[in-house]
């Protein structure tokens, strides 16, 4: 007899997605307790000049439009705040000399004090307005990070003033979309935390920009600290249950109340099967019809929440008890790696079965050897829980012992190409994987003849018959 398979494993999968750690900060020294070199390595896009930290010193920070990191205000200009970072606690920040523009007669923007030395790498300018409601633009801190697309972050920064005069205006941007301005309230070390959500969509990477609204020449001054982009919200994650069993054109129902999500969010549910129906797809149980052919069916449940979605797969076994039973008996060349306690050993394993229902059940009937010498290898089915047999391929699985102890389980794949002449294999295949799952439920493999080129073995001798009805 010619003999072919194709294997439709019964075991349930969990489709999850790598996503960075929840709440881990992408920003790399977004605290500043790393002094950056400059020009060379800064960490970040800036339009502002940059002054060495240890040039400190009354009225070191005088001219506006520079920048240092350093550990108070009040160590670059005597008439700044001296405050600690906002843990209270001895740390570096981010100390800003706004830049301005002098609005003093009808000047085009930008105008500076003609006393004071201004980069020229401050720019591009973009006015917003005529004279004398002039907004000028300069990229206080920017830098790009790579992001998971579907997932929701935060971009959050803390801020003060470093003198009580006018209040700071600090506009942040995602990818060029605005999330807000934000006037600062507080000064004399008073830390804000200002904070964004943002969905990456279809993006693989972030430019955030925070870029200073400038509108004065006198006290806007401010400090920030702590820049943070991490992901602030789980994907949900999707429990389809199953395996699920059903005779031909029955009903069962399905349970996804094992999904869940991390954060408590609302979660949708969508079921999609490969054959029959549900009464409505969008319940978290909803029921299936089973079509008119017996076969293994894979069903998913894909469940979402604002922020992502997460699939699992399972599978729904379609039996007919009146479609036919299966018989077989011979050898197959086990593999190596086929016996999982010693993956060096191979040979002869020898098999027989007979899987059929009687009349009325819905539980198949028979019996299941296979011995495999060379592992010192006797299993014996005890029961069966179900039998498929769609054309030239018969799938069953049951429970046995080995060796005369335990309760393991067991799938079977048998094919008899005489069936369907024209499958790509001329030799009728066998395939036996023997299970037990431990206390958590993970399956511990005992055997299994798949390799990574086949799916099934085929016979040395003997023969594998499927008995239509």
């Amino acid at each position: 007899m010619k003999k072919y398979s194709i294997l439709l494993a019964a075991a349930c999968f969990l489709l999850v997605f790598g996503t960075a750690a929840m709440g881990q900060n992408l920003i790399v020294n977004g605290d500043f307790e790393e002094t950056p070199t400059w020009p060379e390595n800064p960490g970040f896009d800036t339009d502002y000049y940059y002054l060495n930290p240890a040039t400190t010193g009354n009225w070191t920070m005088g001219p506006e439009g520079y920048i240092t990191i350093g550990d108070t205000p009040r160590d670059y200009h005597s008439g700044w705040f001296d405050f600690y970072d906002h843990t209270g606690a001895s740390g570096k920040m981010l100390i800003v000399n706004a830049a301005c523009i002098n609005t003093e007669g009808n000047q085009n923007p930008p105008f500076y004090p003609t006393n004071w030395n201004y980069p020229s790498n401050l720019g591009p300018i973009t006015p917003t307005g005529e004279y004398p409601d002039v907004d000028l633009f300069y990229v206080l801190w920017s830098k790009t990070v790579d992001v998971l697309p579907n997932n929701c972050y935060e971009f959050s920064y803390w801020v003060t003033n470093s003198v009580n005069y006018e209040l700071a205006k600090i506009e942040c941007f995602i990818n060029g979309v605005s999330k807000g301005i934000y006037e600062t309230k507080t000064w004399n070390g008073e830390w804000e935390k200002i904070s964004y959500s943002w969905k990456s969509e279809s993006n693989d990477s972030a430019t955030i920009v925070l870029r200073e609204i400038v509108y004065k020449c006198d006290g806007d001054d401010f400090a920030i600290d702590d820049i943070s982009f991490s992901l602030s919200n789980s994907h949900p994650i999707a429990d389809a249950n199953g395996p699920y069993l059903v005779c031909v054109e029955g009903t069962t129902n399905l349970d996804g109340s094992g999904s869940y999500d991390p954060e408590g969010d609302d979660i949708s549910y969508l079921w999609k099967a490969s054959n029959g129906s549900f009464d409505n797809l969008t319940l978290e149980n909803p029921s299936y019809t089973a079509g008119t052919e017996a076969g293994i069916e894979s069903i998913s449940l894909t469940v979402k929440d604002e922020c992502g979605s997460n699939t699992a797969e399972t599978i729904v076994v379609v039996y007919d008890p009146t479609g036919g039973f299966v018989t077989g008996g011979g050898w197959i060349n086990s593999p190596l790696k086929a016996y999982k306690a010693d993956l060096g050993l191979f040979g002869k394993a020898n098999f027989g079965f007979v899987a059929k229902y009687k009349k009325g059940a819905d539980i198949p009937d028979g019996n299941t050897e296979f011995q495999f010498k060379a592992g010192d290898l006797n299993f014996h089915s005890s029961s069966y829980d179900w039998l498929v047999v769609a054309g030239a391929k018969a799938v069953f699985k049951g429970i046995g012992t080995i060796n005369g102890e335990g309760a393991y389980k067991f799938m079977l794949t048998a094919i008899d190409s005489d069936i369907n002449t024209e499958d790509e294999f001329d030799i009728d295949r066998f395939r036996i994987r023997i299970w037990e799952e431990d206390e958590s439920g993970d399956e511990i493999v005992i055997y299994d003849n798949k390799t990574d080129g086949q799916e099934t073995t085929e016979l040395g001798g003997g023969s594998i018959v499927i008995h239509t009805k």
